[in-house]
C-alpha cells in the first residue's frame, strides 16, 4: 500500500477551506438586498449657483499661455 504524500493532503485541506469560506461568503452577501439605497430627506433639494465666469484680462491670458506651453514642452518630451 502507497503512502499519501504529505502535500496533497495540505493541498486537499486547503481546498476544502477554501471552498467553504467561499461559500459562507457568498451566503452571508446576498442575505439582505434592498432594491433602492436608503434616501436622506433635504439632502438632495438644495441648489447650489456657480459664479458668473469673468474674461481674462490680457495679463492673465499671457500667464495662462506661458504655463499652458510649459505644461505641454515638459509632458510631451
Amino acid at each position: 500500500m502507497k503512502a499519501i504524500p504529505n502535500s496533497y493532503i495540505i493541498k486537499m485541506k486547503m481546498k476544502k477551506y477554501l471552498f467553504f469560506a467561499t461559500v459562507t461568503l457568498i451566503l452571508a452577501g446576498c442575505s439582505n438586498i434592498e432594491p433602492e439605497p436608503p434616501r436622506k430627506e433635504g439632502s438632495m433639494n438644495k441648489e447650489y449657483k456657480l459664479p458668473d465666469p469673468t474674461p481674462l484680462t490680457a495679463d492673465q491670458r499671457e500667464e495662462y499661455n506661458n504655463r499652458n506651453a510649459e505644461y505641454r514642452n515638459n509632458v510631451n518630451e
